[in-house]
């Protein structure tokens, strides 16, 4: 069960989170961007919501997807999605691009541009990064 913030209304992890206290729409995030931006986004977004105990918000640059604890940030660039997400060890897997530590754990970083992009290899990363912090 999510804390929802009485002021902006976003699902948190517990009410002393700090967050971006404002309300922002996920799809004012997408105004002037490619059909295909949108296209993979709605792809991830029905796959996470799909598994247990998700919620997603915006914020002025990123929409957070939380199951116990962040799990997914998606940042909406001009031509492409940055997904960051953890995982309790440095992956090689393609396609991340970069990794960085973060704690124990490590920050990895996946782009999409289309909805061929969304495959089962990153469907694959990202709910391991969703399974570690659902815990």
């Amino acid at each position: 069960m999510h804390f929802i913030c009485p002021k902006c209304d976003r699902p948190l992890t517990k009410e002393k989170s700090w967050h971006y206290c404002r309300q922002v729409s996920i799809e004012s995030l997408f105004v002037g961007k490619p059909k295909e931006l949108v296209n993979v986004f709605d792809k991830l977004l029905a796959a996470a919501m799909s598994w247990e105990g998700v919620s997603a918000s915006a914020t002025k640059n990123c929409i957070v997807f939380i199951a116990a604890k962040t799990f997914l940030v998606v940042k909406v660039m001009k031509q492409e999605l940055d997904l960051k997400f953890v995982l309790p060890e440095a992956s090689d897997d393609f396609p991340i691009y970069k990794r960085a530590s973060y704690g124990k754990k490590m920050e990895h970083y996946i782009r999409l541009k289309d909805e061929d992009d969304w495959d089962a290899d990153v469907v694959r990363l990202v709910k391991k990064s969703y399974e570690m912090m659902r815990r």
